[in-house]
């Protein structure tokens, strides 16, 4: 035996208003088979609806734990791209170091021995 309910059962066993059962049903989103003043096979509806809801709220934290994680990438890539830019100029001032040490080798060895040297 199918269980026979009112819209005002329909709304208390979903915690909404009279009018909002009223217009999901109107508007399908819940599926209710209406006999007279009252509603057949509502649990099965109530249940659809219930599911259909979760289901968009899963999708909705979804969505919102991807764009999250998206942000969170293109910090990290800024990071290290910022890491690479800072890395690159600690070589280049490395190498200019290194090439102000070669070049003042070259001059003491000059000075010392009076050969030239490359």
């Amino acid at each position: 035996m199918k269980q026979q309910l009112t819209i005002q059962d329909v709304a208390r066993l979903l915690g909404i208003s009279v009018v909002q059962a009223a217009n999901n049903e109107r508007a399908g989103t819940l599926p209710l088979i209406r006999v007279g003043n009252f509603y057949t096979d509502a649990a099965n509806a109530i249940d659809a609806y219930l599911g259909n809801r979760a289901t968009g709220y899963q999708e909705a934290d979804t969505r919102a734990q991807d764009a999250a994680l998206k942000a969170a990438d293109r910090r990290l890539e800024a990071e290290q791209a910022e890491q690479r830019r800072i890395n690159r100029e600690h070589n280049q001032a490395n190498e200019a170091v290194r090439q102000r040490n070669e070049a003042a080798r070259s001059a003491s060895l000059e000075v010392a021995t009076g050969m030239r040297y490359a």
